[in-house]
């Protein structure tokens, strides 16, 4: 069976490490519907995720994943309503987490249905997701969030009345910092500094890569390729053994 991989961009110069990852990922924007209101959580899903010294690393790996099966709908998963709107909200809780990933199945949402996920105090929110996310094989991923905490939110319109069957299909535990000084090796050259002046223009180009799978996530990096037509396309390559490693 053919693995698949979720790939976020993280767009920042690899070699700087000064600097702060910026993650692009499509979104809608906007703001979540419980904002302002007591939060009253549909359900609480603790995970366990040990990391210790029997687990195989490689370099580039920076988080655990574990395999899970949680429909947001779910019969036990009490909605709430509000403003014309059904709204389901989990919380993902994982001790001693530096950030958490979310990898989701079944991701195909009709119009007028909502995704957000964020942090128990909001200072970090993700979303809008909508049909504009959809993808033929319906998995998602969502940028990882800072933190040992995360709410996923989902809501439709009180009168749609279809069946979504969208699953949260695995959980990761951050590790280590996703920063581009993991990346970093004693043979690399910094491309700020003056010997690297040549490639002031190419590393505009240059970005940091998040590719999941099921039991882990690693970073590497990558290119973004523009098309002679300039169709604004999102095409970007990525080193070949960073594949190899989630697998």
């Amino acid at each position: 069976m053919k693995e698949r991989f979720n790939i976020i961009l993280i767009v920042t110069l690899v070699f700087c490490s000064n600097l702060e990852p910026i993650f692009a990922q499509l979104s809608n924007g906007g703001k979540p519907y419980l904002f302002g209101y007591k939060k009253e959580i549909s359900a609480n899903y603790p995970f366990k995720i040990s990391i210790d010294d029997t687990l195989e690393l490689d370099d580039l790996q920076v988080a655990k994943n574990v395999e899970t099966s949680i429909r947001i709908t779910d019969n036990k998963h009490e909605a709430k309503i509000l403003n014309g709107r059904k709204i389901w909200t989990l919380k993902v809780e994982i001790p001693e987490a530096l950030f958490i990933n979310l990898l989701f199945a079944n991701f195909k949402l009709a119009a007028n249905q909502e995704l957000y996920i964020y942090s128990p105090n909001n200072n970090q929110v993700l979303g809008a997701f909508t049909a504009q996310n959809n993808k033929p094989d319906g998995s998602f991923a969502v940028s990882p969030l800072e933190g040992n905490c995360a709410i996923i939110e989902y809501s439709q319109a009180v009168e749609d009345i279809s069946v979504q069957l969208l699953k949260l299909s695995a959980v990761g535990k951050g590790f280590k910092p996703l920063t581009s000084q993991n990346l970093l090796e004693t043979c690399h050259l910094d491309i700020n500094c003056p010997e690297a002046a040549d490639y002031s223009e190419l590393k505009r180009s240059v970005v940091h890569l998040l590719i999941s799978d099921k039991y882990k996530s690693s970073i590497c990096t990558g290119t973004l390729i523009n098309t002679t037509d300039n169709s604004g396309k999102p095409y970007v390559t990525k080193i070949r053994v960073a594949i190899h490693q989630t697998q």
